[in-house]
């Protein structure tokens, strides 16, 4: 198959070794180019990239097209980074995640802090597109934003979210702390912390042929006495989670819960996160 037609922008020269059967750092399985259709993009090398690896290619110049290329299309909606190669494309074959209207929305309010989270979970139909390997489509996407009327120190908020799940022949749920990965070692119990902070979570299994339920309880927190203190109190939560049964995927809408529910995680999370404090919400 000619090159020119298995990728658009391919912005890394090892990569391009590898289609031409030389050492490089990646394969046709790894490179995420090899799916895209045509596009509307510079297609690069001798003869329209007939045969990038062949003697006589002038590397230097190639590569100087390569990063002009990149230069002026980095920042085009279809951009992506994928297993160390840019890749750039507008055909048809182009995934994006749908974006559906928001499911849930939940209003808070803490003294002069109000606001309001905007919930939206829905199946991944387009994994790369939210950085996640193509296998995970069908699986849930979940998507919490906050929009507030505080600015500043006065908007950091944090989302705990803690996760249980069960396979048979178990019964129980058993619930984990589930901060984001990289911050994996860390004294924080937060998935996602800063200002009006979004949380953004897409779980999934490779093995479909497996039965599993899993939950998530999701908890936007402040600080109530400053907000560069280590307190978590929750000011509104929801649910959501999915369940897999004869290789088909469900997923749960979400739902409010009551904060609660909150009490309930309190000591797991006081023994994961020690020197914090896990506020009581005085209506719990």
């Amino acid at each position: 198959m000619p090159w020119s037609s298995r990728c658009q922008l391919v912005g890394r020269v090892d990569l391009l070794d590898a289609h031409a059967g030389q050492t490089g750092t990646g394969t046709d399985d790894d490179v995420w180019a090899n799916s895209m259709g045509d596009g509307e993009a510079e297609e690069l090398g001798p003869d329209r990239g007939e045969s990038l690896g062949v003697d006589g290619v002038d590397r230097d110049a190639l590569h100087h097209r390569v990063l002009g290329a990149i230069h002026r299309f980095s920042f085009a909606p279809h951009t992506r980074q994928y297993c160390g190669a840019w890749v750039l494309g507008s055909g048809p074959s182009c995934q994006h995640q749908s974006v559906r209207p928001p499911q849930l929305s939940i209003p808070f309010a803490l003294e002069l802090l109000a606001g309001r989270i905007e919930v939206t979970i829905a199946p991944s139909t387009a994994p790369e597109s939210i950085g996640c390997p193509p296998w995970e489509l069908g699986f849930p996407v979940c998507e919490a934003a906050v929009t507030t009327t505080a600015r500043g120190y006065a908007a950091l908020m944090g989302w705990v979210q803690l996760v249980a799940m069960r396979s048979p022949p178990a019964t129980r749920f058993e619930w984990t702390a589930d901060p984001l990965e990289i911050y994996g070692g860390l004294n924080t119990p937060f998935g996602f912390y800063g200002i009006a902070p979004t949380l953004f979570d897409a779980p999934s299994r490779r093995d479909r042929t497996r039965s599993l339920e899993w939950r998530a309880e999701s908890y936007l927190c402040v600080a109530p006495s400053s907000p560069m203190t280590r307190e978590a109190l929750p000011v509104a939560a929801f649910s959501w989670g999915f369940t897999m049964a004869n290789g088909e995927i469900s997923i749960a809408e979400p739902h409010p819960i009551p904060l609660s529910t909150w009490t309930g995680h309190v000591q797991l999370l006081e023994s994961e996160y020690p020197g914090w404090v896990f506020e009581i919400p005085t209506d719990a």
